[in-house]
């Protein structure tokens, strides 16, 4: 009695590293009950029906030969082919790959594998080739055939590929728009986000998403999270402002949700949205609005000191008195003064913006110009206002800009003038190892803390009743910043402020 075992190698499911063997057992005898061949002969065109169907090619390779005792000329396109002669058919990185996994299988080192290969045809066309491979061992354990299947998985591929090329452009697109895509799971009350594993392409990484909702925005927020859980809308979208994990500022975001995933009782259990940064669209709109608000006062304030200027100099012309005629003088001085500050204010904006304003870097004293300052200011405060300048050494001499710096230290010591009403004034400096440090401060009315954060903004104006264009902070942080430099305030409302700018330099004082 003679048994004969025919193995055939197929994958259980389609994309899993599973394979199943079919052990044919046949039993053939000099007994009248032995089977009759065209019962073999029909099992073998229904298994080679079978496979083709599936489009898989069967092969047998026989390792102390090597050669192949079974396969078709997708594996082996030409009669007495070896191994390595195959393997040379394949593009230049994957023939380690098959080499490695032959070897390891017929070692014993793997029981079965599978593996995606891209071989060249004769035709120049790259093919790709799922392999499906399974060790055969003897009585004594020893690996004496190697068996598999190859189906031919180019179309897959391709499609895979269409697939991951859409998947990238669809994530640089949302990546260079400043969109985040998020998931919400309503069971955790979690946010999270997906990225693209770099090490793994097609793969995604999920991270948390957190973040804090502004104050002023938390019940446009809580009632759109309502709106959400209720399914009131097939899709939301709320406008609030949020400040991102490790942040320092709040953002404007528009978040666009819809429900993903439902559970048993038909509830929400998934949301997932898009959220999408729109600050700089914000900012060009606040700026626009600040803008017009501008035009609209720049009439009024320039309007004021030409009527002053008009209106007295007729007075003065009709006067005789000379005590009246000096006072018509001096507020018309005044006025003239508020008016080049205005048009100066305007014009250094555009300068800046338009990044035509000049910088002339040279050596100068620090002391002799806060000197200079201190002599200038000093007779144009109020009554009872003290100027007070804090230098440390004798002299200090860097390499910087002097005019520009002058125009930050004036600008801030005539904002100081008009809110301190009553104290003094400080003005002074500080050296470190390569840089030096301004600040001027006073003891007025202060800011309040809602508005510090916007007191370098432009045409922002904390007292309307305070002459101004609400440009010269603006001006002065854009000045600090073209001089590499940073600037900041500190202030409580009723005691007073102290603005501080640093820039770098290599200061040399002299203490005697």
């Amino acid at each position: 009695m003679n048994y004969f075992i025919l193995y055939v190698l197929v994958p259980a499911c389609a994309g899993l590293s599973v394979v199943l063997i079919y052990h044919f057992l046949f039993r053939r005898s000099q007994s009248k009950e032995q089977t009759p061949k065209c019962e073999t002969a029909d099992l073998e065109e229904k298994l080679s029906l079978a496979l083709r169907a599936g489009d898989f090619s069967v092969w047998s390779y026989l390792p102390d030969k090597d050669g192949f005792d079974l396969a078709d000329e997708n594996t082996v396109p030409q009669p007495g082919m070896k191994l390595i002669d195959v393997i040379n058919l394949l593009v230049a990185e994957d023939k380690e790959r098959l080499y490695k996994m032959i070897n390891d299988l017929a070692l014993g080192i793997h029981k079965k594998d599978v593996q995606s290969f891209r071989l060249v045809r004769p035709d120049g066309s790259i093919h790709w080739y799922e392999i499906y491979t399974l060790g055969v061992q003897d009585n004594s354990g020893k690996i004496v055939r190697l068996i598999g299947t190859q189906k031919d998985i180019t179309e897959r591929k391709q499609q895979e590929e269409r697939i991951q090329r859409y998947i990238r452009r669809t994530e640089l697109a949302i990546r260079s728009a400043n969109i985040i895509q998020w998931d919400y799971s309503v069971r955790t009350k979690e946010y999270t986000r997906l990225f693209s594993d770099p090490d793994s392409p097609g793969n995604f990484i999920r991270e948390p998403l957190r973040f804090t909702v502004h104050p002023e925005d938390r019940i446009t927020y809580i009632k759109g999270q309502e709106e959400r859980m209720l399914g009131k809308k097939e899709t939301t979208n709320i406008h609030i402002r949020i400040m991102m994990e490790g942040e320092k500022e709040y953002r404007w975001v528009n978040i666009f949700a819809v429900p993903l995933r439902y559970d048993e009782q038909g509830k929400i259990s998934v949301i997932t949205g898009l959220l999408l940064d729109i600050t700089h669209i914000e900012k060009a709109e606040e700026s626009n609005r600040m803008k017009t608000t501008f035009l609209a006062n720049m009439s009024h304030e320039i309007r004021t000191p030409l009527n002053a200027i008009v209106g007295f100099s007729q007075l003065l012309a009709q006067t005789d008195d000379k005590d009246e005629a000096a006072e018509y003088v001096r507020i018309i001085e005044n006025n003239n003064n508020l008016l080049l500050q205005i048009i100066n204010d305007i014009l250094d904006l555009s300068r800046i913006e338009a990044d035509k304003m000049q910088f002339v870097y040279s050596s100068f004293d620090v002391v002799e110009m806060m000197e200079d300052l201190l002599h200038v200011y000093s007779p144009q405060l109020r009554e009872g206002v003290t100027l007070i300048c804090n230098s440390p050494y004798k002299h200090c001499t860097i390499y910087s800009e002097k005019n520009r710096l002058t125009q930050v230290i004036s600008n801030l010591l005539s904002n100081a003038g008009k809110f301190t009403p009553e104290g003094s004034i400080t003005m002074g400096y500080k050296v470190c190892s390569n840089e030096i440090s301004f600040y001027v401060s006073d003891t007025g009315t202060g800011i309040g803390e809602e508005n510090l954060e916007k007191i370098f903004e432009r045409f922002t104006k904390i007292d309307s009743f305070v002459p101004g264009t609400g440009l010269g902070l603006s001006i002065c942080q854009m000045i600090v910043h073209k001089l590499g430099g940073e600037m900041c305030v500190e202030s409580e409302l009723g005691k007073g402020s102290t603005f501080h700018f640093t820039i770098p330099c290599d200061p040399a004082p002299v203490t005697s």
